[in-house]
């Protein structure tokens, strides 16, 4: 079983940063978190890492990585 690590850093002005290390490649990143960031409350901006770049093949991969982009 992999490790998953979530690194959250709450910032001086409330907002906290999320930072997800180790999941792997792919949307598993998104997938990870996506329950804490229900309760968090509302996304500002999401930056994908290079990890989440190698699955992205098909059109449906696209898909994926656009909604997860703007969530």
């Amino acid at each position: 079983m992999q490790r998953i690590q979530i690194q959250m850093t709450v910032k001086p002005d409330g907002t906290i940063e999320e930072k997800v290390i180790s999941t792997g490649h792919g949307n598993s990143c998104t997938n990870v978190t996506s329950s804490l960031e229900q309760h968090l409350g509302q996304i500002s901006d999401r930056q994908l890492t290079d990890d989440y770049l190698p699955s992205v093949n098909t059109e449906s991969d696209y898909v994926q990585m656009f909604e997860d982009l703007t969530q």
